[in-house]
């Protein structure tokens, strides 16, 4: 019973992993940039710190869709992941 709740827990944080990657990867096919954010219709937004890329905001709500989160759960999961990725 341990070892299949060990088990199952493993894979579970694999999971997890695999689901912040598939952020990131989000993030990056939405990079915005400030200087042109009128020209493409998009919304710059830092999800991160200092040194992160600006994110087209828009991008939120299709990613809060598929991953059943409301827009605010579905954005801070972004920063997150935004965070790993580009800032440690």
């Amino acid at each position: 019973m341990l070892r299949a709740v060990r088990d199952h827990k493993q894979a579970a944080e694999k999971l997890d992993v695999e689901m912040m990657r598939l952020g990131v990867h989000w993030a990056d096919l939405h990079l915005a940039d400030p200087e042109f954010a009128e020209a493409c219709f998009t919304s710059p937004k830092t999800f991160a710190g200092e040194g992160s890329p600006a994110i087209d905001e828009f991008c939120v709500p299709e990613f809060a869709t598929m991953l059943g989160r409301t827009n605010d759960s579905a954005g801070h999961f972004l920063s997150q992941c935004v965070e790993l990725a580009y800032r440690l």
